[in-house]
């Protein structure tokens, strides 16, 4: 579904709308944190794929490590919680 709201706002075909994001670690993105992305709506979806696939900001490429770490411990936690560094 992610997907295609992606195609449809970005007026692409859902193939080139999946080559995109597939090319930008959107899909990647998707597989990860899924179970965030899916209590979303699917507008907000959109807006984090548009973030993630940016190429000028690299967001999810170069803070995938820290995503996923933030994930473990909501998930450990049952909530998001922040940490002592």
């Amino acid at each position: 579904m992610a997907v295609s709201a992606f195609s449809g706002k970005k007026g692409l075909s859902q193939k080139d709308a999946f080559n995109y994001l597939n090319d930008n670690d959107g899909i990647g993105f998707l597989v990860d944190c899924y179970e965030a992305e899916h209590t979303l709506s699917l507008d907000d979806a959109v807006n984090d794929l548009t973030l993630v696939c940016d190429i000028e900001t690299g967001l999810y490429r170069e803070s995938g490590g820290y995503v996923h770490d933030l994930y473990k411990i909501e998930k450990e936690h049952g909530r998001l919680v922040q940490l002592e560094i």
